[in-house]
């Protein structure tokens, strides 16, 4: 099955690894299902001793605010102790 066949959208286009006396070949790859989800790919030198190189991009993510009418409380902002303290004077 092709990344086509599953709408898939290949990031990297250049070569990834390379080795001495070999011909470069690109053997890593970043795949999301949407198109402009990376932006910024950039090729880097290999890290240490490996013949791979390293990839660096951006994600792009927008979060679109909820207008929501739901009330959420503030739990953790609550003073415990006072309340144990008011329901324990209580009979």
């Amino acid at each position: 099955m092709e990344t086509q066949d599953l709408f898939l959208v290949q990031h990297v286009h250049a070569a990834t690894r390379y080795r001495a006396a070999q011909e470069p070949s690109m053997v890593d790859y970043i795949f999301t299902d949407e198109e402009k989800l990376i932006e910024n790919m950039k090729i880097g030198q290999p890290l240490g001793k490996s013949d791979h190189v390293v990839l660096e991009w951006d994600v792009i993510l927008k979060i679109s605010e909820i207008d929501s009418k739901l009330i959420k409380r503030n739990f953790w902002k609550g003073d415990y102790n006072k309340m144990i303290k008011n329901l324990q004077a209580v009979n």
